[in-house]
């Protein structure tokens, strides 16, 4: 997966197949980690996740920078 935007509230948005077993696997356990690095430096966020469809996220400018 590929984070797709970031809102001013520090959402993480992450597009994934519905129809897929990762989405199954979501769905059976919604607690999730992300990890991000670069450069030496990195950064681990847990949260839950939330499937929303049609919708674009709110907040968002439209680019990602991590």
């Amino acid at each position: 997966m590929t984070v797709q935007e970031v809102s001013d509230d520090a959402d993480v948005w992450l597009f994934v197949d519905l129809e897929s077993d990762h989405a199954d696997a979501l769905r059976a356990n919604p607690a999730v980690n992300v990890a991000f690095s670069r450069s030496g430096s990195w950064l681990s966020l847990s949260g839950t996740v939330e499937f929303v469809t049609g919708k674009k996220p709110e907040g968002t400018s439209g680019t990602t920078e991590l």
